[in-house]
């Protein structure tokens, strides 16, 4: 049987090239740098690799019905190896903790995103596409049953990655899990394995050891993992909705809680800030401190002056101050009291009229540096620091709310940002900025709640908000594993008490089921000993996907081990014999087109030991599309080489004489008339020979009916072999027989076969006991087809020419002549 013209590629071959055109609009965004392509889907993004090994994979599944066998199962294995290769690299990167330049991070780096390895494929991304790799590689050579096992275990890991993958997107569990092994997966890269699953198993399933070699052999058992697993997605549905509305409604809880933090320690750090500056502004307008320092300006050994500094100097420890200075223009100190800061451990420049700046030294230091003026002239400088004990206690009392949380205070400098933390203990710091920072949002003037990775790598949830105008920003997060702490414990019970029910489950189906399939397999058991026993083959055709099934008892009828196989149809079609094969492919296409209702045709096909084997083949079409167009045909195969020998038999036997095995009368008069036909249409010239055995009826008398026999048959057989292959010798009866040949070159031609047939005669026959010489008389009349002569006129012609070769004293041939006339009867013994 032969694959329609205009056939579907297989749902496998349909799913690949999808994914192929899905991978193929990702890098093409990452090459052109267009971020509406990349964010189409929501969440993580498909990184430039993932979606190139997507593409491979794809190509791998897309290219059955599209080359030969032999060229897909060598490209299937090369492009598994590839995939092999690149996720083991990819996975030696997260073992070593190195890159090993795989990744194209210069193609990702203009893209912000979570990912703290730019352009490196998750690590369950990388383990699923070892899983497809070394599946496409087994897929053709299986040869074994663990092999099939390992086939089908490998796709059944593949969509489990993938399925923690979507839990772990629609859970979130890179947030719920402190140290979640997994990483983040694009929600569309886990679909993208599922549909490689689903393709995987669909090509699985048109391989010959795709029955013999399933995990689950028993059909029970197979029905009781089927209605576990759709009890657990069932259940699992339900948890994951439930559990995401949880979340959900938890974190908008923290947004709002973290938001009112920010805000409030925002507000209260800029009006402590604000108000102390405002106080050192305050110090530097005081007209005796101007005054002084304009004197000192004139003459710097004003001892008075001096005095009077230091007094205002000493007086300012009083209201806060930890230490204060008067400087001259030129950077020359006249008074200074209490302790200034030499190398604090941070500075954080505020922006504002005066030089000020937030220094760090096991808490806040507020300096200041203002001009000192005097008629609008400027006589000095003041150089302040006030300790914020108060802000920093503020700051510190993070944990208030959470344990995890922490509050942060940065100013960017460049690509760094200069920060001071209060957790887990005081301390300054400095990292590199980020456009996915939190920060980096409040440094631009924005104000909200985030959720995204902290300069730890740790997933947080974080409020941020600018400090005024002062150029700072502040963070308070708190880590989402303590957040969804709450969800963690409930999502354990719930994974708990998933497990028993669908095992609960599983086995009450299989308590209800199993009597079921122990019937079914009983009447399946009782319908193969029917049909072993009728030697009928099952097949069904998959007109879709281009595949044959056939069972056990089509390689037991072939002569082969018995096993079921599957075969596309131009496989087939090289197994019938050519004269059969127009006949097969018009009748299949009638019925496949609804010309025909049934699918019924006898023809021969080739067995392993090369001898040929008469089949008929039965079936109907068993599903059409809502089109009409026909997707599954099923019938059987018979062996009818038994019924055609005899049927041959018996047509030889009714054409054929017994003894001589030549035709006989009937099939001699039939070949007449075709030979006629053929010599009228075509022109060509032909002869009818009539002949006998001279006094036959003599030997017969004297040497018995055996040698009589046994000289029929010897005569017959010499009379074969003086003729061509295309031409007919019959025994009409007794000792007569004829003989017709056809396309002759011209009348010489038949004469001499004519003298042929009489000279071989003459040589003796060993008749068993006897030896002996006999003689024959043959007449021949020819027709080229110019007059409207029947069989029985030129067949009066040659018994004519036999006459007159009687006459002619036997042992002799004689032609019909036009115009002589007939022998006397009794010429003729």
């Amino acid at each position: 049987m032969r694959e329609p013209f205009g056939m579907k590629l297989p749902a496998s071959g349909l799913i690949g090239w999808g994914i192929v055109a899905v991978a193929a609009v990702v890098m093409t965004g990452w090459l052109l740098r267009e971020p509406a392509i990349l964010r189409a889907v929501p969440g993580t993004l498909m990184v430039f690799n993932t979606a190139l090994c997507f593409a491979l994979a794809g190509l791998a599944l897309g290219a059955e019905g599209l080359v030969p066998e032999a060229r897909l199962q060598r490209l299937r294995t090369v492009l598994g190896t590839v995939l092999i290769l690149v996720s083991a690299l990819v996975l030696a990167e997260y073992l070593s903790g190195r890159s090993l330049g795989i990744d194209w991070p210069q193609l990702h780096r203009w893209l912000t995103d979570d990912n703290p390895h730019p352009g490196r494929m998750a690590a369950p991304a990388a383990a699923a596409f070892m899983c497809v790799g070394a599946a496409l590689v087994l897929l053709h050579r299986v040869r074994a049953a663990w092999q099939g096992v390992a086939v089908q275990g490998l796709a059944l890991a593949t969509v489990t990655l993938a399925a923690i993958g979507i839990a772990g997107q629609a859970l979130r569990f890179a947030l719920i899990f402190a140290d979640y092994p997994f990483g983040p997966m694009a929600l569309h890269t886990a679909a993208g394995f599922v549909a490689l699953s689903v393709a995987l198993w669909l090509c699985a399933r048109r391989m010959a050891w795709y029955r013999s070699r399933t995990v689950i052999e028993r059909e029970d058992r197979r029905i009781a993992a089927a209605g576990a697993g759709i009890l657990a997605l069932i259940v699992c549905a339900y948890a994951i909705g439930a559990f995401a509305v949880t979340m959900h409604q938890l974190e908008d809880f923290a947004r709002s809680n973290l938001l009112a933090q920010v805000n409030g320690r925002v507000d209260s750090f800029r009006t402590t800030v604000e108000y102390r500056t405002t106080r050192a502004a305050v110090v530097a307008t005081r007209p005796a401190i101007a005054a002084n320092l304009a004197a000192l300006q004139g003459r710097p050994d004003d001892a008075a002056a001096r005095r009077a500094l230091q007094a205002e100097a000493d007086s300012a420890l009083q209201f806060g101050f930890s230490g204060i200075a008067f400087h001259g223009l030129h950077g020359a100190r006249h008074a200074a009291a209490g302790r200034q800061l030499e190398v604090p451990a941070l500075v954080l420049p505020i922006a504002g009229a005066h030089r000020s700046a937030l220094l760090w030294d096991d808490g806040f230091v507020l300096y200041d540096r203002v001009t000192v003026s005097l008629n609008g002239e400027p006589v000095g400088v003041v150089v302040s620091e006030q300790r914020l004990e108060a802000l920093t206690r503020a700051l510190g009392n993070a944990d208030d709310f959470a344990a995890s949380a922490e509050i942060v205070v940065c100013r960017r400098l460049a690509m760094e940002l200069d920060c001071v933390r209060q957790r887990p203990a005081p301390s300054a710091f400095q990292t590199a900025f980020s456009d996915a920072m939190p920060m980096a949002h409040a440094l631009a003037g924005e104000q909200g709640v985030a959720v995204g990775r902290d300069y730890r790598e740790r997933f947080v949830i974080a409020a941020y908000a600018p400090i005024g105008a002062t150029g700072l920003a502040m963070v308070i997060k708190m880590d989402t594993a303590e957040l969804y702490a709450p969800v963690r414990r409930q999502l354990l019970a719930a994974v708990l008490l998933l497990v028993v029910l669908a095992a609960l489950g599983a086995w009450l189906l299989r308590l209800r089921v199993a009597p079921l399939v122990r019937r079914l397999a009983a009447d399946e058991e009782r319908l193969s000993l029917a049909l072993d026993g009728s030697r009928l083959a099952l097949w069904d055709f998959d007109v879709r996907s281009g595949r044959i099934y056939l069972d056990e008892q089509w390689s037991a009828l072939l002569g082969k081990a018995p096993a079921a196989v599957s075969h596309t149809p131009p496989e087939l079609e090289a197994l019938v014999h050519p004269d059969d094969l127009p006949a097969l492919r018009r009748h299949l296409q009638e019925v496949l087109e609804g010309k025909a209702t049934h699918y019924d045709i006898e023809h021969r096909v080739r067995k392993p030991s090369g001898d040929w084997m008469w089949i008929r083949s039965r079936g109907r079409v068993v599903a059409r599309d809502g089109r009409g167009r026909a997707l599954r045909l099923a019938g059987t195969n018979a062996d009818i080489e038994h019924r055609k020998r005899l049927e041959l038999e018996l047509a030889h036997q009714a054409g054929h004489d017994a003894l001589s095995g030549l035709p006989n009368r009937n099939l001699f008069h039939d070949r007449m008339q075709r030979a006629i036909a053929r010599s009228r249409r075509n022109r060509t010239l032909m002869a009818a020979m009539y002949l006998d055995i001279d006094r036959f009826k003599r030997i017969n008398d004297s040497f018995g009916h055996d040698a009589g026999d046994a000289l029929i048959r010897g005569f017959a057989k010499r009379l074969n072999q003086c003729i061509r292959d295309t031409d007919t010798a019959a025994r009409l009866g007794g000792d007569e027989f004829a003989v017709i040949l056809e396309a002759l070159d011209d009348r010489a031609a038949g004469e001499r076969i004519a003298g042929k047939i009489v000279a071989a005669m003459r040589a003796e026959f060993d008749l068993g006991e006897h030896r002996l010489a006999i003689s024959t008389s043959l007449g021949v009349a020819f027709y080229q087809g110019e007059e409207e002569s029947e069989a029985a006129g030129i067949l009066k012609a040659a018994d004519e020419a036999l006459y007159r070769a009687k006459a002619a004293g036997r042992d002799t041939w004689r032609a019909c002549m036009d115009g002589a006339p007939p022998a006397a009867p009794d010429q003729r013994p």
